[in-house]
This record gives structure tokens, C-alpha cells and sequence, in this order.
């Protein structure tokens, strides 16, 4: 009993959480805005971590990289908040520079997929270089034998 009238008076005394403005305009505190873009910055962080997900389908993968490109922008929104509210910061202006240097084209954030090593690289070379080379001298009557002598081997390849 005790243990719920302590919960419900920490829970009172709590500020209701804060939601980020819609538009950067609307908040005139240079520490709100930054408070707001290093929020959008972490969630860029998330995103992007959760991008490299190998198991992620491509649908997700384009919506995580829009929602990415959104957030993007937002954070182009808030910079250029901060720098009129007068802070010129030497990060948040590089930042700027950069972005438009890339002429508020979309990225594309993508998935790193793992490569064969050269062993199994060379297997497949051969493997091929077997297969032209069978295709190329074999007569279609050894095939039709080498295929039943497999079958009847129970040998599959």
C-alpha cells in the first residue's frame, strides 16, 4: 500500500514529458533548440544502427531510410534555428556546408552484405569452368547415361 502512494506521488511530482515542436520557429530557447536537434541527432543514431540489420526486409529497409532522410532535413530545420537565434557554432555550420554540397539530395544508408572469401571464389570458378567445359564436349547420349547411372545411385548434385 505504501509502495503505490510513493509511486503515485514521484509520478506527481514529475514535469509531463516534453514534445518536440513541430516547427523550429516556435521555440525561441537556444538551449531548447539545441536540446531538440541533439534528440533528432540520436534518433538519426538509432536508425541508422538499425538499418545494418541483415535481417531487415527491403520494404523496412526503405521506409527506415526515409524516415532517416526525414530526419535529416528536421535536423537542417533546427541548425538553421540555431545560427538565426545567434549562435554560430563551428559544427552545426560545417554540417550546413555539407549538406548543401550535396544539393538536398537523398542518401541512400545500405546494408553491408558480407563477400565470399577467395577459396570459395575460386570454387565457384571452377565448379563453372567444369560445367562449360562438360557442356561444350559432351554428347547428349553421355549425359542421358551419366543422369541414370546418378539415379541409380541415388547420387544428387
Amino acid at each position: 500500500m505504501l509502495n503505490r502512494y510513493i509511486t503515485a506521488k514521484n509520478e506527481e511530482n514529475k514535469k509531463p514529458k516534453e514534445c518536440r515542436p513541430f516547427l523550429a520557429s516556435e521555440c525561441r530557447d537556444l538551449s531548447n533548440v539545441d536540446k531538440w536537434r541533439q534528440q533528432i541527432m540520436r534518433e538519426i543514431g538509432r536508425k541508422v544502427a538499425d538499418i545494418q540489420n541483415k535481417g531487415l526486409g527491403e520494404h523496412r529497409l526503405r521506409d527506415l531510410n526515409d524516415e532517416i532522410n526525414k530526419l535529416i532535413g528536421e535536423k537542417g530545420h533546427w541548425e538553421r534555428r540555431i545560427i538565426d537565434l545567434g549562435e554560430e557554432e563551428d559544427v552545426v555550420e560545417e554540417e550546413r556546408k555539407a549538406k548543401e554540397e550535396d544539393n538536398q539530395k537523398e542518401q541512400e544508408f545500405v546494408v553491408h552484405v558480407p563477400l565470399p572469401d577467395e577459396r570459395e571464389i575460386e570454387k565457384m570458378v571452377l565448379a563453372k569452368k567444369k560445367q562449360e567445359l562438360l557442356n561444350k564436349y559432351t554428347s547428349d547420349t553421355l549425359m542421358v547415361e551419366q543422369s541414370g547411372a546418378k539415379a541409380i545411385l541415388n547420387i544428387q548434385q
